[in-house]
């Protein structure tokens, strides 16, 4: 079956603004969100459904709305194909990132990194997801990663925060210190648990007048996070 989807996934790759098979119906019912399925359940019966019917349809399945993202992300590491990553759709290139940590490859690391570059700015945020659960050392990943806390997308710049907080980076401090001030209250939320996470002393005056903020989120964020800078041997200059 793995053959068999790499095949049909590139050649459909080329056309993919054409009507879905509509073989793929049942596929992208029993996958959607509002199936009846949940869980293990969903992904057992997308994977009967895809062994049944067009290997085509993981295509299909990738660029669609309103499915299920884990239950895609695990069907298509199963016939994962780097080329995927090179797909016309930002949909397909997100869904083959995205599996990238639900299977772990060993050009896994290598492979998010690259993505760092994608033009759509949703798999950039999803590279960066990626990156933060693999949790690889800060070093193989810092360089890349910290520029992106620059980003024109929110979600891209609170999604290097949340990285460099995952790889215990210690080279891009004053980067995440810059997004406690970032115009979106999402950014500085992340960018507050980042501090958080890595013990930032020198985060504290900010966490102090982000105490005030008065967006509930941040103000909550940063009560938390001066609450564990407060303990004893717990934080780094």
């Amino acid at each position: 079956m793995r053959a068999r989807a790499l095949i049909a996934f590139s050649l459909f790759a080329g056309c993919h603004r054409a009507s879905p098979p509509p073989s793929c119906a049942a596929l992208l019912a029993v996958a959607s969100e509002g199936s009846c399925h949940e869980g293990e359940a969903r992904l057992a019966a997308a994977r009967e459904t895809l062994a049944n019917g067009e290997p085509a349809c993981l295509r299909v399945l990738a660029d669609a709305e309103g499915h299920d993202r884990t239950v895609t992300a695990v069907l298509v590491a199963e016939a994962f194909d780097p080329a995927w990553l090179a797909d016309p759709s930002p949909r397909v290139r997100r869904a083959a990132v995205s599996s990238l940590a639900v299977s772990p490859r060993p050009d896994g690391l290598a492979l998010a990194r690259g993505a760092l570059a994608d033009p759509a700015a949703e798999v950039r945020a999803e590279a960066l997801g990626v990156i933060a659960r693999l949790g690889p050392p800060a070093t193989a990943v810092e360089a890349a990663v910290a520029p992106l806390t620059a980003d024109a997308s929110p979600a891209v710049r609170g999604a290097a925060a949340s990285a460099l907080a995952a790889v215990k980076a210690r080279g891009a401090d004053d980067r995440l210190l810059a997004l406690l001030d970032d115009p979106s209250e999402d950014v500085r939320v992340r960018a507050v648990y980042a501090v958080k996470e890595l013990r930032l002393q020198a985060a504290r005056a900010p966490l102090v007048r982000l105490r005030e903020e008065p967006r509930p989120r941040v103000r909550d964020a940063a009560v938390l996070a001066l609450g564990v800078l407060d303990r004893p041997g717990e934080s780094s200059p």
